[in-house]
């Protein structure tokens, strides 16, 4: 961020959204971390802490998933 780095723990972490070559991180206390990497970089950082790439453009944490329609 402008202020510094923002530390985000893996479980705080609900889904991860791809903004062209930057990643927008939405976490459980509503709030959204714009990252400069794309979402592929945390697609392999995260597939062994369970998440999941559902789309294009999303990155799921199945910890967090309550409905599948």
């Amino acid at each position: 961020s402008n202020d510094g780095l923002v530390f985000v723990r893996v479980e705080d972490i609900i889904y991860c959204e791809a903004s062209s070559n930057y990643t927008l991180i939405h976490t459980t206390d509503g709030k959204k971390h714009v990252v400069s990497r794309t979402l592929k970089e945390y697609e392999d950082l995260l597939v062994d802490q369970d998440f999941f790439r559902i789309h294009n453009s999303y990155l799921i944490n199945l910890n967090a998933l309550k409905k599948y329609v």
